[in-house]
C-alpha cells in the first residue's frame, strides 16, 4: 500500500492555512499599529510633563525641544523632530489651545495623530471625521469623543 497524501488532502490543508492567515494578519497588523501608538503616547506625555515644568518656571510654554528639561532619544533641535515612526512637535497652537502632537509618518494613509491638550490635560487619538480607518483605529482606545483643537476632526480620549 502506498503511503502519502492525496492531492485533495494537500489542497484542504493549504486552504485551511490560507483562511487562518487571512484572519490572523489583520489582527497582527492592528496590534503592531496600536503598540506604536502607545510608544508615541509615552513620549508625548513625557514632553507634556516637561512643558508643564517649563510653564511653571517661565510663565509660557517652550516652543523648542532644546528649551525643555527632558532627555530624549534624538539629537535634532527645533519645534519638531522625527524619531522612529513618528514626528513629534514640542508645541502647537490652535488659539487659545496649546497641544503637543505625534504624527505617524510611516504610513500616510493611517490618518490618525496623538495629541496632548495642555489646557484640559487630555491625551487623545485624533483623526479626520471622514477617515473610516482612522476612526476605527482610535475607537480601539476609547469611544469617548471630546472637542478637538481644529474642526473636522474627532478626538477620542485615551
Amino acid at each position: 500500500m502506498k503511503k502519502g497524501f492525496t492531492l485533495i488532502e494537500l489542497l484542504v490543508v493549504v486552504l485551511i492555512i490560507g483562511i487562518l492567515s487571512a484572519v490572523a494578519l489583520p489582527q497582527y497588523t492592528r496590534a503592531v499599529e496600536k503598540s506604536r501608538a502607545t510608544q508615541a503616547m509615552t513620549l508625548v506625555k513625557a514632553i507634556a510633563d516637561a512643558q508643564k515644568v517649563y510653564y511653571l518656571a517661565n510663565g509660557t510654554y517652550a516652543t523648542k525641544f532644546e528649551d525643555l528639561d527632558i532627555s530624549m532619544p534624538w539629537t535634532e533641535t527645533g519645534n519638531s523632530v522625527a524619531y522612529g515612526d513618528f514626528r513629534y512637535y514640542a508645541l502647537l497652537s490652535a488659539s487659545p489651545r496649546y497641544y503637543i502632537q505625534a504624527t505617524y509618518i510611516k504610513d500616510s494613509s493611517a490618518g490618525w495623530l496623538i495629541n496632548y491638550y495642555l489646557d484640559t490635560k487630555t491625551l487623545a487619538c485624533v483623526t479626520p471625521k471622514s477617515n473610516t480607518k482612522g476612526n476605527h483605529f482610535c475607537k480601539g482606545f476609547s469611544s469617548v469623543i471630546v472637542p478637538c483643537a481644529t474642526s473636522g476632526y474627532n478626538c477620542y480620549v485615551i
